[in-house]
């Protein structure tokens, strides 16, 4: 039996960091893993998890909670607009919508402590595309190959 030797932390947050920074839209933790099987370095997705985990919490990573998938933090934002046909991210700054929020919450009697803002629907380019194809093409599946790039990141 052969025995790995074990990877630094740090290591592995680079390569995920690259993996994200290479990728032109969110990626699941299973992307992740796939990447770096490709890129010759393979890290098992809880690995891949642990790391996320880490990173988000130094704040250099997002996690895109409605396509379960994350991206780089390159910027503060408090939401974002989330394509569901390519999966391109929209980063939205309103710090007063997101008071807002916490106020109705406190009014309530809700102690919040992770607020997730994120508005689901069509990007410009999937909603022209989608009124040009007309609605018998409406409904196509979503694009595997190349996919829009994170807007506004």
């Amino acid at each position: 039996m052969r025995l790995r030797a074990r990877r630094h932390p740090e290591d592995l947050d680079a390569l995920i960091l690259d993996l994200l920074a290479r990728s032109n839209r969110p990626i699941s933790a299973y992307d992740i893993s796939d990447r770096s099987i490709a890129a010759g370095q393979p890290v098992v997705p809880n690995q891949v998890y642990r790391t996320l985990a880490r990173l988000i919490d130094q704040g250099l990573v997002h996690r895109v909670e409605s396509l379960s998938a994350y991206m780089l933090r390159q910027q503060s934002f408090d939401g974002c607009l989330v394509c569901d046909h390519c999966h391109a991210v929209q980063l939205l700054t309103d710090p007063i919508v997101v008071a807002g929020l916490k106020d109705r919450a406190e009014r309530f009697g809700f102690a919040v402590d992770r607020t997730v803002v994120e508005l689901r629907g069509l990007c410009t380019d999937c909603a022209a595309d989608s009124r040009t194809a007309g609605d018998h093409e409406a409904a196509r599946p979503l694009p595997t190959a190349s996919p829009s790039p994170i807007c506004g990141v």
